[in-house]
């Protein structure tokens, strides 16, 4: 339950590392939507970017649940609330059909790809 307190300094730069890589990949995506959002307000194609976007956040949502199930992070947080709000409702059907094998959980996995099949599917089904 516990580790070498020698290896912390490890941990630490590690957690800082991919901390920093997470937060640049979200200011990227912020600002790579805000104007893109700005650039289409004109031309018409905003439902189409906003119905992608929530596609985009959903799929975000499950992979932030993935890696803080890794972590020990109380379900009572709010952070960890509203992503399990945003995703409950996919991945716990699929939880109830396909049960964890051994200490892998595969329903976030089913439930990702079938958001990507879904969002081709929709995507091409109103706007081609």
């Amino acid at each position: 339950s516990g580790g070498n307190p020698g290896d912390a300094p490890y941990w630490l730069v590690g957690v800082t590392l991919v901390g920093g890589l997470v937060l640049i990949s979200l200011l990227n995506w912020l600002i790579g939507f805000v104007a893109t959002m700005l650039e289409s307000a004109g031309s018409g194609v905003l439902p189409e970017m906003l119905l992608q976007t929530a596609f985009e956040i959903l799929k975000l949502a499950i992979m932030v649940r993935v890696v803080l199930s890794w972590l020990s992070i109380s379900a009572q947080s709010r952070f960890l609330r509203v992503v399990r709000i945003l995703t409950d409702w996919i991945i716990e059907p699929i939880h109830s059909i396909v049960p964890p094998i051994g200490m892998f959980d595969f329903s976030p996995l089913i439930a990702y790809f079938i958001l990507v099949f879904a969002e081709q599917l929709v995507m091409r089904g109103l706007f081609s």
